[in-house]
């Protein structure tokens, strides 16, 4: 579990520094300073915001899901919890990959 707390501060970290590159670079080209550089600096920061945040959303429900997976104590509902974030991580993974 520490693990998936420790990627999640990391993603935090990485979607707020690609945050402040991309308005940095909005500043840039509105000044009037290498507007085409700017420009690409815009797209791939927007970019790279974008997937920061798909994958904290991403590790946020993992988390979730597994401390739900660690509270329940009955065999049958461990099993369905089971197929429910293995279902869940399946569609997270082709909505990131497919995006």
């Amino acid at each position: 579990m520490e693990e998936i707390k420790y990627d999640t501060l990391f993603i935090g970290f990485v979607s707020m520094v690609s945050f402040h590159n991309f308005v940095k670079s909005i500043l840039l080209y509105c000044s009037g300073r290498d507007k085409s550089l700017s420009f690409l600096k815009i797209i791939f920061n927007i970019s790279s915001f974008i997937c920061s945040i798909t994958s904290l959303l991403f590790f946020m429900i993992i988390n979730l899901s597994c401390e739900m997976y660690m509270r329940v104590n009955y065999k049958v509902d461990m099993w369905i919890n089971i197929v429910l974030l293995v279902t869940r991580a399946a569609f997270n993974v082709s909505l990131i990959t497919y995006h």
